[in-house]
């Protein structure tokens, strides 16, 4: 079971330098929170939309499609019914708050869109890499680039035992909700377990590797910033501008 979400491609996105990729991650989730306008919300989301397609990572989204549609959905119904408007209420929505919804929805959707774009076109290397040539301590950065590692492969360890499980005869697909989370209850005792012996295989790997040692740590990966990194850039520099100064 495949549950990484990065893929490697010849395309100008993978190609582009890890420090460049976690500006335009942490620059788009800035910029879409201050937008505070329609039109503002949607360059922005634009801009994240075109960084995905030029990745060709855009199948990624597909097969999330219904968290983000969750997302979207949840967003634009419960600011209906709590947005504080003193206007004409229909069935206990108001429009003012609908639309209020409608835009967090955008940027809600926006910001999740662009960390699956960033983790689709950049690997676990490049980015512990790109994070300490942004002069992020080291120990940071493995811990960052570690927590991202993990996750899939708690994700790919829960779904090995369920189907184990399975193997053996257990029924988890019938009965209601509620039956069917309790026989998931015990599942987790094997997952916890092996999650543990994982962490203590890893600090043992560390701790034998001499992890913490001082001195000038040198990378297999050779980067540096190119034409398509400086464009990117000033592209975010404008759209700084124009969103957050709104210099016009």
């Amino acid at each position: 079971m495949n549950v990484y979400l990065y893929e490697e491609k010849d395309t100008v996105i993978h190609k582009l330098d890890p420090r460049t990729k976690i500006i335009i991650l942490v620059a788009s989730f800035i910029l879409i929170l201050k937008a505070d306008n329609f039109y503002k919300v949607l360059i922005v989301f634009s801009f994240i939309v075109i960084f995905g397609l030029m990745s060709k990572m855009f199948y990624n989204i597909i097969k999330l499609k219904f968290i983000l549609s969750g997302i979207f959905i949840f967003s634009m119904v419960s600011w209906a019914f709590f947005y504080p408007a003193n206007t004409e209420k229909i069935l206990g929505a108001t429009k003012e708050g609908a639309i209020f919804g409608f835009l967090r929805g955008i940027k809600l959707v926006g910001m999740t869109a662009s960390g699956i774009f960033f983790l689709s076109a950049a690997s676990i290397e490049e980015i512990s890499m790109g994070l300490v040539k942004l002069k992020v301590p080291y120990s940071a950065s493995f811990v960052l680039s570690t927590a991202l590692r993990l996750v899939p492969t708690f994700i790919g360890t829960g779904a090995s035992v369920i189907e184990a499980q399975k193997s053996r005869g257990l029924d988890l697909d019938s009965g209601s909700i509620w039956h069917r989370a309790k026989k998931h209850v015990p599942l987790l005792v094997p997952i916890f377990l092996l999650a543990i012996r994982n962490t203590d295989q890893l600090a043992v790997a560390l701790e034998s590797r001499g992890f913490g040692r001082r001195g000038n740590r040198t990378y297999y990966l050779k980067t540096g910033f190119k034409g398509f990194d400086y464009i990117f850039l000033l592209i975010l520099v404008f759209l700084c501008f124009f969103i957050i100064f709104d210099f016009q």
